[in-house]
Parts: C-alpha cells; structure tokens; sequence
C-alpha cells in the first residue's frame, strides 16, 4: 500500500516540522514548500493527496495559490486546507469564492487537526488524486 501524499505550504519552518512529526507517525508521506510559488509548483509535479495551505506566505499568497489550483484540470479535484492567523471570518468576508475544503485557525489543535486530516484523506479517495 502505497503511503498517502500531503503537502504543507507554509513560510513558517516550524509549524511544518510540527505537522510533519504528527503527520509522518500517523503514516503520511510529507512534502513541504516554503512559499506560495513553490508551494504551487509542488502540487503541480507531486500530485498530492491533500495539501495544507496557509494564507500569508512570501512570492505569491496563499489565496492566490488555492485559486490556480482549482482553476488547473491537473490540480482542481486535490483536497486543500486552509490553515490562517488571520480570523476564518475575515478569510470568508473577503474572499468567499476559495474553494477550500476546510479552514484551520492558528494556533490549531493538534487533535483536531489530525482528525480532518484523516477524514479529507479518506473521503479523498473520490478526488482521485
């Protein structure tokens, strides 16, 4: 059985070490990207199962990113999460058209955080990755 693929895009180095700990003992394989444009051309090449997307990152933001995404017949159906410090109600104010299929605050919940991991994953199946 092949390992699922997750792919975190984030510029903080440590909350993806933190994710990549809880993520590869749960039996993921992890990709990560440190900004926008790499996190974008990651997903592109990887073709990952889900990725975990923050909003503010150098090169190109976050939602910028989630857009050309789902804009792309390559990348369109691959699951993302939103994980932000800015308010989720200030991310669906201001941009109520991300076609994200969840959002996380920081700071997160570790457990809570693994759980929709697991679902998305799961339910990821349909997305055909």
């Amino acid at each position: 059985m092949t390992k699922k693929k997750i792919l975190i895009v984030d510029d903080e180095s440590y909350i993806i070490d933190a994710m990549r700990a809880r993520l590869e003992f749960l039996g993921y394989e992890v990709l990560d990207a440190n900004d926008g444009v790499a996190g974008l051309n990651r997903a592109r090449t990887e073709n990952p199962d889900l990725i975990i997307l923050d909003i503010i990152m150098p090169k190109m933001h976050g939602f910028e990113v989630c857009r050309k995404l789902k804009e792309d017949p390559k990348t369109e159906k691959i699951p993302i999460i939103i994980i932000t410090g800015a308010g989720l109600e200030d991310v669906a104010k201001n941009e109520p058209d991300i076609k994200a299929e969840a959002f996380i605050s920081k700071p997160y919940d570790s457990k809570k955080f693994v759980e929709l991991v697991g679902k998305i994953i799961e339910k990821g199946e349909k997305y055909g990755g």
